[in-house]
Formats: C-alpha cells, structure tokens, sequence
C-alpha cells in the first residue's frame, strides 16, 4: 500500500513538472512573438540598435524554447519508461504470488496418492 501511494505522488510531482514546462513553453512563444514584432517595428522605423536588442531578445527566447521543449520531451520519455517498469514489476510480483499458492497448493495435494485412490476407485468399479 505505501508502494502505491508513493507511485502516486511521483506520478503527481512529474504531472506538475509537466504542466509547468508547458506553461513556461507558450509564455516563451507569446514572448518570442512579441520580439519578432518589437523587431519588425524598430526595422520599419530605422532604429538600428532596438531592432538589434529585439533579435538578440528573440534568439534567446529561441534557445529557451528549444530547452524546454527538450526538457519536456525528456520528462515524457522517461516517465513512460518508468511506467512500463513499474507494469512489469507489477506483473512479475503477480506472478510470484500465483507461483507461491500453486505451489501451496501443490504441497497440501498429494497428486500421487489421489491418482492411486482413483486407479483403486475405477478397478474396483470394472471388478463390479
């Protein structure tokens, strides 16, 4: 149980981190919209050093972008791999739980003794 409920909570903090990265990404692209305007403006009106400031604002939201699309990316990846690790983790401890009652099973049950009760069983029915 408390497996679970720390499953839980790791599942939520990566939900977190994700959303928060998506939020960081369309501010960074709102941002980076405003530089190419800012730039587009202070091309037009001949004002060399802000249309340089706009550019060199809009590369870094640009490499910013591209971070934190990786980041993102690289968050999804990983918490899919440690989904299908904790689903095979899962199915082998179920499968272990199976094998132990099997084998229970098969130590209360003596197979041997009951196949010879049957043969005694169907010998004496042909004998009647």
């Amino acid at each position: 149980m408390p497996d679970i409920k720390k499953r839980a909570e790791r599942n939520g903090k990566v939900r977190r981190t994700v959303s928060q990265i998506q939020q960081t990404i369309a501010k960074l692209e709102r941002m980076k919209s405003e530089y190419m305007q800012k730039a587009i403006d202070a091309k037009a009106r001949g004002e060399t050093a802000s249309y340089s400031l706009a550019k060199s604002g809009l590369n870094a939201t640009l490499s910013q972008v591209k971070r934190a699309k990786e980041m993102l990316l690289n968050i999804e990846i990983t918490a899919e791999l440690q989904k299908m690790g904790e689903t095979n983790a899962d199915f082998l401890q179920g499968m272990s739980v199976i094998a132990k009652r099997i084998s229970k099973i098969n130590k209360q049950s003596d197979f041997v003794k009951l196949q010879k009760e049957i043969d005694n069983a169907l010998s004496g029915m042909q004998e009647a």
